[in-house]
């Protein structure tokens, strides 16, 4: 070491430095504690103990502004050649730490935190030729505790290398902060401010045998001139160790104890099973968990496998899936080594209440008992009595029994029922306490007048009213019920019943067709449909499937074409579709597509698959369109539907629902509106697509004058529907510019580094490293389509099945072929998550909207996919579903990548790659033909300006009662007799165009 240097010398090793006030910039405090200490260059130690030494001079190290881990760190290489600067020990007062910072992980070749990178994006906060710089791992342990090889310099910065660090290590990753003049930011006029005094220090928030940070705050007492330095300091803290975790008290029959102590594994074997929802009907996204942990989820056929599960007869699996009731299945004891599970899940139903508790009347000192009811699917776990509003601690089951009657228990009591299907309340029933020796029953009747005829005057009234009596409502004590009783009300299950009916005994054969089958439903109250009556079977055709984009949400549904509906529960839905967000009466467009899915009714109504259809398409004329829907008259919440627009594969936008409803722009008033429960799909979220709103189809009532002018018609109301004035009440779509839409789970701007977050479900994991896949998708469809990509946690345990976000992007139209498009879309690359712990393949679905089917994959990226496993099902034709490469392939396989320190640099440049079908070219015109990795055939049935509704309503006007084919022939002979004759235009059909039925 070189020794201290003063103004007339350099004091060298073994000397002693007798006049300390010459030390450059020591103040006279320190030079009091140096002369105290006589401290010499005798006990200047190597670097060996450089760490002891510092430790003693800590204290007078801080009076120099200047921490020993500082010491240590500023000068960089002294890992490498053993040498330590003095001249970092000559700090005076006009110096000071900036904040930490980092702004590199250690990741790739290591941890690089330049001090040109952090001057680009923290110019006013770093100096540029700092005095010295300290370093620490983001876990706040200091750079000379860690054991790793590391560099630094103030003037370049601080540096790790992997390749340094000892076999199977990487570097940290570190926070490095530099000694900077004080207000080098400042202008020299600038005039300090005062400091307050420090607050005390935070509690510590470390977690047992953790450490942690503690802070403490002052503030700038000089008003308006500014104040130099820190107004936060952190300092280190500690906790006590952790208790060591009890022993794992669990023992398996087979297998052995996994680490969480709550499962028995057996490596070599494996469970399979099947999920199956309502009506049979394969349960896709099934939840399957192991106690509370989540196992894994089912695919769109409804399975799943589980390895490592031993089959010892006591593993239980829980089966959870949205509307329907959880179940429990065991896996059987067994000795193969694959186990078979067949899952069958009810459909959640609503509590409702079967029993009531009834009133009763009790003598003091009797017994009285109160019963409840309520059933529903699953069904109710607790039972809750009241007695007048309050609770009865004592009791949680259906029957309340209360013994010794005392007067203050007189009163209403009811009983309250929850389960995870929701909660419901009894209605009240009365108990009246009489005394012992009281009489319970009036023998006197109570007065009733009725009036008499006009030529009954009562004499000894002088009045037309004559008092006839009535017995008192109240019964006497003990005539409601003789306590508690048993109930066996099992149904029969006389397994499949065919009814027949005989035609003869009708005698109005023109009805003969329209007749239904109904049932009560001795549970609800509720007639439901069971089905038709039919004379003949009639093969139907193969109803038509669509996928629906709706918000962020994929509905696969079937085209209406079952009729089997009664017709006081069939409705029209008028909408409008506008050029512009004025929505006037002259700007309105032709030829949207306006669909309408039927979601499941609530509980207690008709969901017979045989009976509802889902959705239908009308195209809208120069007055609108009228969609038909299911309604009820009585619940207006009973039925709801999804209504979304479309015009040659542009989406358009529906109106607004918030912050606040704007009955002007929605086009329908209040409290009509609110009744509806308008919501367009990005009401709760603002991030959410736009394109789609959902309403209560409410069923006009006939005593209500409001609700009789739109914008939901009665089934017998078309032509008002069809004919109304832009004056009445409808829904309204508006056309906006774009073809693209994109969704982030957590949210991140990309003009914007900063606003970066550390999160598993990131899009991006590194924020100085952007790397941006496509995925190239071919359409053979005549319409521009939008395709979707959700993505999803594939591998990585802590994003298994969660959302990163989606891309829905239309397709481009080929410029020579007018039955194809392709599209370019974007996918969550695999690779390391923020952590750089473990890798996760994104589980990538690509979903085209629409009819679509997937014809072919690209033969290379199926053959990569099959040899790195694992590999995702893809037995759904209407879709493609895999986990996303690790290696960035290229046109061959139809995926394109790039990696670029800006995010959008890198999917420019990704994107031009798509669009020309090459891995090093660009071009801005889509070529459909080249490097494609999927192929979808869209081919949607042609929608009409006339609904099913409307088609059957049409024909059964103009037919009567005659069989469905000359009802048929009549249609097509009506057709032909509109197009020879324009000049007659039926209401139902301004245009007078031939109408052609896709159902």
């Amino acid at each position: 070491m070189g020794g201290l240097k003063t103004r007339n010398k350099r004091v060298g090793p073994g000397e002693a430095c007798e006049d300390f006030s010459e030390v450059k910039g020591v103040s006279k405090k320190v030079v009091w504690k140096l002369k105290q200490e006589r401290v010499t260059t005798k006990r200047f130690p190597p670097v060996q103990r450089l760490g002891h030494y510092l430790m003693w001079m800590r204290p007078l190290l801080l009076i120099l502004g200047l921490t020993a881990a500082a010491a240590i760190e500023a000068h960089g290489s002294q890992r490498d050649n053993r040498e330590f600067n003095p001249s970092l020990l000559h700090v005076d007062g006009n110096y000071e730490w900036t904040s930490w910072f980092n702004v590199d992980h250690p990741g790739g070749r290591g941890d690089y935190e330049q001090l040109e990178a952090i001057r680009f994006y923290y110019k006013s906060r770093v100096c540029t030729a700092p005095r010295a710089l300290d370093a620490r791992t983001t876990n706040w342990i200091p750079a000379r505790e860690t054991g790793e090889k590391v560099h630094a310099d103030p003037t370049v910065g601080f540096w790790c290398l992997n390749a340094e660090q000892g076999s199977g290590r990487n570097c940290s990753n570190y926070a490095v902060r530099f000694l900077c003049p004080k207000g080098f930011a400042s202008d020299s006029g600038d005039v300090d401010g005062t400091w307050g005094p420090w607050s005390d220090w935070s509690e510590c928030p470390a977690l047992c045998g953790q450490a942690g940070m503690q802070h403490r705050y002052r503030s700038c007492q000089s008003g308006a001139v500014p104040c130099i330095g820190s107004k936060v300091e952190d300092r280190e803290c500690y906790v006590p160790e952790c208790p060591k975790k009890a022993e794992c008290s669990l023992k398996c029959e087979m297998g052995r104890v996994n680490a969480d102590c709550d499962a028995c594994m057996c490596e070599e074997h494996m469970v399979l099973g099947s999920v199956r929802g309502a009506g049979g009907l394969a349960a896709e996204g099934a939840v399957i968990l192991l106690y509370t942990k989540l196992m894994t989820i089912s695919d769109h056929n409804g399975h799943f496998r589980i390895p490592g599960l031993c089959p010892d007869g006591k593993t239980t699996l829980t089966v959870r899936l949205q509307g329907h009731a959880p179940k429990n299945v065991v896996v059987q004891h067994s000795t193969d080594r694959t186990s078979v599970l067949s899952v069958q899940l009810q459909r959640t139903e609503k509590l409702h209440i079967s029993s009531n508790p009834e009133s009763k009347i009790r003598r003091e000192g009797q017994t009285a008992a109160f019963c409840c009811k309520v059933a529903g699917t699953p069904p109710p776990d607790i039972y809750q009595w009241y007695h007048n509003n309050t609770l009865l601690e004592r009791e949680s089951e259906g029957t309340l029994v209360l013994r010794n009657l005392q007067p203050d228990e007189a009163g209403e009591y009811y009983c309250r029922a929850s389960g995870p299907s929701g909660a419901i309340k009894t209605k009240p029933a009365t108990l009246r306490i009489i005394g012992s020796k009281d009489q319970s029953c009036n023998p006197v009747p109570e007065q009733n007048l009725i009036r008499l005829p006009y030529d009954c005057l009562q004499n000894r009234t002088n009045s037309l009213y004559y008092d006839v009596g009535k017995c008192p409502p109240r019964t006497c004590s003990g005539q409601l019920d003789s306590g508690i009783s048993g109930e066996n009300n099992e149904p029969l299950n006389a397994g499949e019943v065919k009814v027949f009916l005989d035609s003869t005994q009708v005698t109005m054969p023109e009805h003969l067709n329209n007749m239904k089958l109904w049932s009560l439903n001795p549970g609800t109250g509720l007639w439901e449909e069971e089905g038709s009556l039919q004379m003949e079977k009639k093969r139907r055709g193969k109803r038509e499937e669509r996928t629906f984009l709706i918000g962020n949400m994929e509905i696969r549904e079937r085209r209406l074409f079952n009729l089997d509906v009664p017709e006081n529960r069939r409705c029209y839905v008028k909408v409008r579709a506008f050029r512009s967000e004025r929505f006037m009466p002259s700007e309105q467009v032709e030829g949207v597509v306006i669909s309408l899915v039927n979601m499941e009714p609530t509980a207690g109504f008709s969901t017979n698959p045989r009976a509802w259809g889902r959705f239908d398409s009308v195209i809208t004329g120069p007055n609108g369109a009228c969609l038909p829907a299911f309604c009820d008259e009585q619940k207006s919440d009973a039925y709801t539907a999804f209504v979304m627009a479309n015009l040659g594969g542009e989406e358009l936008e529906a109106v607004p629902s918030s912050p606040k409803l704007n009955p002007n722009l929605i086009g329908v008033p209040q409290p009509l509106l609110g009744q509806l429960n308008y919501r367009r799909t990005d009401h709760d979220d603002n991030r959410l697509k736009k394109t789609a709103f959902s309403i209560n189809v409410g069923k006009p009532r006939s005593n209500a004058a409001e609700e009789g002018n739109g914008p939901i018609y009665a089934f017998e109301g078309l032509k008002d529907c069809e004919e109304a004035p832009f004056s009445a009440a409808h829904f309204r779509f508006s056309r906006v510019e774009g073809d693209r839409y994109d969704y982030n789970t957590v949210p991140f701007n990309e003009d914007d580094p900063m606003s970066w977050t550390e999160d598993y479900l990131s899009w991006w994991p590194k924020p100085m490293e952007y790397r941006a896949c496509y995925i190239k998708v071919k359409l053979n469809s005549p319409h521009e389509l939008n395709v979707r990509s959700r993505n999803m946690g594939g591998t990585h345990p802590k994003t298994v099945g969660q959302l990163y976000g989606l891309r829905d992007t239309r397709s481009i139209r080929d410029m020579d072929q007018a039955t194809i498009s392709a599209v370019c879309v974007e996918f969550k690359c695999s690779g390391m998550l923020y952590d750089q712990e473990r890798v996760d393949r994104t589980l990538v679905k690509v979903i085209p909207q629409g009819s679509c089917k997937r014809e072919q994959v690209n033969t290379m990226l199926q053959e990569y996919l099959v040899n790195h496993l694992p590999l995702a099902v893809n037995n759904d034709t209407n879709e493609f579903t895999m986990l996303a490469p690790l290696d960035p392939l290229g046109h061959n396989y139809g995926i394109y990548t790039v990696t670029d320190q800006d995010p959008r640099t890198a999917k420019e440049i990704a994107l031009g790659r798509c669009f020309d079908g090459t891995s090093d070219g660009t071009s801005r015109v889509m070529k459909s033909n080249e490097g494609v990795a999927l192929t979808f055939t869209c081919g949607d049935r042609e929608v009409t300006r006339q609904s099913v509704f409307q088609t059957v309503q049409n024909a059964q006007a103009g037919s009567g009662g005659l069989r469905g084919e000359v009802r048929q022939g009549r249609r097509k002979q009506r057709g032909s007799n509109i197009s020879r004759n324009s000049r007659r235009r039926s209401t139902r059909d301004p245009a007078g165009r031939r109408k052609s039925y896709g159902n």
